[in-house]
């Protein structure tokens, strides 16, 4: 049974459908099953429970059993494991990343003052909020994600397959929807939201740059969060942010709502003597050519297009 969205069968056919990665299964003592996919990408060959996922959940004993088999399998290869551990849980293995969870009980959900005065100014500003799981909507979403990514970031969003994906897999099966907010027709900002065994994941979010002053965020999460309870939803998950000072003020926004925080780290293991100069080569040019893709501010279509085949190295 899987713990989580992120080893769930639906999200193992959107990678194999977005990317053709494969997603495979370390069977451990006791039932657990770990899944992982092993890459080979012109950015290095690797193990990875899994690409493109906040996290998974096993436990240190867990990962640990899978860490043998998958050392004596992938001797080569560098083995990364994205867990909700603290950084000292394994101390054999390097934490390689660090990183905060933020979760919503429903039940208990109770914003703050000053996310209700927002609230209620976007309501006063005519911003009204559209719930919707068409593949036209998911393209929109798409624009406004781009250009978030673009204009904040610096950075290319996944292909526009990726989330043809996402919406085969879980919006046409019941399992996912989005939230719009609009003002006089005009599409402020979206969330994605999938649904896996009572837990909401916000997955993915855009908006655009003119609506700020609108306040879009605060009134999406505010009625997702109310339906959520409305449809005895247990908990929302409003997934990782970064631990450094440019995300304080993301971590700030999900603690107004009640989410309540916890540790994601990745811990890598990495075999001794273990070098890939054409590996990081590698990712520097692809890194340098996502920076002229932004530069040249492409469309959607040419972005998408080109970022199949450069993403899928990011893995």
């Amino acid at each position: 049974m899987s713990r989580t969205l992120f080893d769930s069968p639906p999200w193992a056919a959107v990678l194999r459908q977005a990317y053709g990665f494969e997603v495979e299964y370390i069977h451990i003592q006791g039932g657990a099953a770990l899944p992982y996919c092993a890459l080979d990408l012109p950015t290095g060959r690797r193990v990875t429970s899994l690409p493109f996922v906040d996290y998974l959940d096993p436990t240190a004993d867990e990962v640990k059993a899978a860490l043998e088999q998958l050392k004596a399998q992938y001797p080569d290869r560098p083995i990364i494991f994205k867990t909700l551990l603290s950084p000292d849980a394994l101390p054999e293995l390097q934490p390689s990343r660090q990183a905060v969870l933020h979760r919503i009980p429903v039940a208990d959900y109770q914003p703050d003052g000053k996310q209700r005065w927002s609230v209620r100014k976007s309501e006063k500003m005519g911003v009204t909020i559209h719930f919707t799981d068409t593949w036209e909507r998911m393209q929109a979403f798409y624009s406004i994600y781009r250009e978030l990514r673009f204009g904040k970031f610096g950075i290319i969003p996944q292909p526009l397959g990726f989330f043809e994906a996402v919406h085969e897999q879980f919006m046409e099966q019941g399992s996912g929807f989005i939230v719009e907010a609009r003002h006089e027709g005009e599409l402020l900002a979206a969330l994605v939201v999938l649904e896996w065994e009572g837990v909401w994941y916000h997955k993915f979010s855009g908006s655009t740059a003119a609506s700020l002053r609108y306040r879009p965020n605060n009134i999406l999460f505010d009625r997702m969060l109310t339906r959520a309870r409305e449809q005895s939803i247990d908990t929302v998950d409003l997934g990782l942010s970064g631990t450094s000072e440019a995300y304080a003020g993301l971590r700030h926004f999900k603690e107004t709502m009640g989410g309540i925080a916890q540790p994601i780290t990745y811990f890598t293991h990495t075999p001794g003597g273990y070098e890939n100069p054409t590996a990081k080569a590698t990712k520097k040019m692809l890194q340098q050519l996502t920076a002229e893709i932004v530069a040249a501010d492409l469309d959607d279509t040419a972005t998408s297009r080109l970022s199949q085949i450069i993403y899928p190295n990011f893995a």
